[in-house]
């Protein structure tokens, strides 16, 4: 051992020298009997040729190598970052083999890259290998110091070739020189007990892991038929493009490799081989995806969302390979590769047919044929002139149309939604400030400020105006009307909501309305007064000074009759005492509260004035939600 400057001991420190005689037996170095030779020149150093591998086993051929070791029996780091050896790595996973061999394509060292794999071979006979030779194998040719960095890295174990082994290597200095005996091979494996494996395999055993979900731009979603236009209507609503078509779906794994088909690839929802509809996200202004939306219809058992890797490979959304994607994008042969969890397995995708528009797949209304015009006449402005000089007005309808960014404002419940109201708001904050109108077959649940979140139930509706005038989302009329013609036309009015459907319009008395908690909370219990019994004797005092006796009539030759106890004293106090007292009603009632007040304020447009009052009881969430409201209606700045 040599010590350094800096580890000689100082005098007066304490320190202790050590010697050569305190050095453990196989800690000394052997010198070499030769003297170290002049560097090789870079132009001498060889290509290094690429592993090939046999049927009974891998042919290498070792190039010479440039670092020798040293009197100390450490070579110097010139000649070690010029060596280049051939080795392998040893990984307890093939997902650990994928990450080395991630760092070997980023290093440069791509074509001589081999996977090797040892399970159910046996050892040469008279050979009793120390280690195990199992586990995951990655063979390549590169420099030994960039070698120990990348595999321990990966918490692999390096392996170096020498005479048709694998030897371990120490860890440090150069390569090991002593021959392998069946004796003493310490841990040594025999090439012949390796085979070849496909990077397929290796990638199918390492499966998928979560990884964090991403900006996306493009988004693939693959879903049975029946499901495709609920989701198509939701998209259009957060004004997304949308593109579907047919695919068929069958297992990837059974063509490329000849074994047994992975477990459970021909599980999920699509069955083993079937067709499914593909929807194509794309935001039209270039933007990023919600990443909301992504996130709910990745919750959904049925949908499989994806994000795209080049131009034949999805993988699914939140989750990865262990190799990168470019690298699994190479992988590719035919068709598109669809790579996902247990859940759905992975298929390769082939397109039946061109993509087509989205919004052709939303509910549309009835009744709207495309006919000739009936005795009409085209003017410039597109208007409709009869003959006879009259303008015939188009009747008014509500459309599907794109209401991206309008607010949830109210809920529209049939009698079942009703009664799935208690078990959702009971403890939700919602139950402090929403009103519902109950109505013959429909309901009105809204909240000043808006609902602010859509719920699971109901159709959600947003406040077009003017006063209490609602609209479902994914809709508006045809044509566009004024706000002053929409008065007239629905005939709104400051205390009756009108919710404009497709088929019909509703009306709803918001005189009616009560708070969303009378719907699982009855009467309250029965209090019992309790008065002390000096308090209760001086009432039944006063009450039978205060009350009058009724005239006794007496009719002539009767018996006289038996003279009545007037009313008891305690029972009449009690009576007075409950009427007097702050009980609890047998039914809820609703009184008025500053809620009311910023409803009414709101459905009047009086946005400034619903906030403050919100502003003022302690809801600054809805109070910033009215004032953003009143600045993009008014388009100027607004105080309150």
């Amino acid at each position: 051992m040599t010590l350094g400057p800096d580890d000689r001991p100082v005098s007066g420190q304490g320190r202790r020298a050590f010697s050569l005689d305190e050095i453990r037996p196989d800690e000394v170095p052997v010198p070499q009997a030769s003297p170290l030779p002049e560097p090789t020149p870079p132009d001498a150093i060889p290509i290094p040729i690429p592993i090939t591998v046999a049927r009974n086993g891998p042919t290498v051929r070792p190039e010479p190598s440039t670092g020798q070791p040293g009197p100390d029996g450490s070579a110097d780091s010139a000649g070690l970052s010029a060596q280049v050896v051939e080795l392998a790595g040893r990984f307890g996973s093939a997902s650990a083999a994928l990450v080395f061999a991630g760092s070997l394509v980023a290093t440069g060292h791509r074509d001589s890259i081999q996977f090797l794999r040892a399970d159910g071979l046996e050892e040469p006979s008279g050979v009793s290998t120390t280690a195990s030779a199992g586990g995951w194998w990655v063979a390549v040719e590169m420099g030994l110091d960039l070698g120990r960095e990348l595999v321990s890295t990966a918490s692999g174990r390096l392996f170096v070739h020498a005479d048709g082994w694998f030897r371990p290597d120490r860890g440090w200095g150069a390569t090991p020189v002593t021959p392998v005996t069946p004796d003493g091979d310490r841990g040594s494996v025999p090439t012949s007990g390796l085979r070849p494996v496909s990077v397929v395999e290796v990638v199918r055993t390492a499966g998928l892991h979560p990884v964090a979900a991403g900006t996306s731009t493009e988004a693939v979603v693959l879903l049975p038929g029946a499901l495709a236009c609920e989701v198509i209507q939701r998209v259009l609503e957060l004004g997304l493009s949308v593109s579907y078509r047919p695919v068929r779906l069958g297992p990837l794994f059974d063509a490329l490799l000849s074994g047994p088909v992975l477990p459970g690839a021909a599980a999920g929802p699509f069955g083993g081989g079937r067709v499914a509809t593909e929807l194509r996200l794309s935001p039209a202004s270039g933007e990023a995806l919600p990443a909301s939306l992504l996130a709910a219809l990745d919750h959904d058992p049925f949908v499989l969302v994806c994000r795209t890797t080049g131009d034949g490979l999805l993988l699914q959304h939140a989750m990865a390979s262990a190799l990168p994607d470019p690298l699994l994008a190479d992988l590719v042969d035919a068709g598109t590769w669809v790579l996902a969890d247990g859940s759905f397995g992975c298929w390769r995708l082939v397109g039946l047919g061109e993509p087509s528009d989205g919004a052709a797949l939303v509910r549309l209304a009835d009744g709207y044929r495309l006919e000739p015009p009936d005795r009409t006449i085209p003017v410039p402005d597109t208007t409709l002139l009869r003959l006879d000089g009259r303008l015939d007005g188009q009747p008014v309808a509500i459309v599907p149309g794109r209401t991206s960014g309008v607010d949830i404002a109210a809920a529209l419940l049939d009698d079942d939604d009703l009664a799935s109201v208690p078990p959702l708001l009971e403890g939700h904050p919602l139950a402090e400030i929403a009103f519902v109108v109950r109505g013959r077959d429909r309901h009105l649940l809204l909240a000043p400020g808006g609902l602010l979140e859509r719920l699971p139930i109901g159709e959600p509706l947003y406040r077009l105006g003017p006063g209490p005038l609602f609209l479902p989302v994914g809709y508006r009329t045809r044509p566009r009307l004024p706000e002053s013609a929409r008065q007239a036309l629905f005939g709104v009015v400051d205390d009756v909501a009108v919710v404009a459907l497709p088929d019909r319009a509703v009306a709803f008395d918001l005189r009616a309305r009560q708070p969303v908690w009378t719907l699982w909370a009855g009467p309250g219990p029965d209090l019992d007064l309790q008065l002390p019994p000096e308090t209760v004797a001086a009432l039944a005092e006063v009450d039978a000074q205060v009350t009058p006796r009724p005239p006794e009539v007496v009719p002539v030759a009767a018996p006289t009759p038996t003279p009545q106890l007037p009313a008891g004293g305690v029972q009449r106090a009690r009576e007075l005492w409950k009427r007097l007292r702050n009980r609890v009603p047998a039914a809820p009632s609703a009184p008025r509260t500053w809620l009311d007040d910023a409803l009414e304020a709101e459905l009047a447009d009086n946005f400034v004035g619903a906030a403050a009052l919100h502003e003022r009881n302690g809801d600054p969430l809805r109070a910033a939600h009215l004032y953003e409201r009143a600045a993009r209606q008014n388009g100027t700045r607004i105080s309150p």
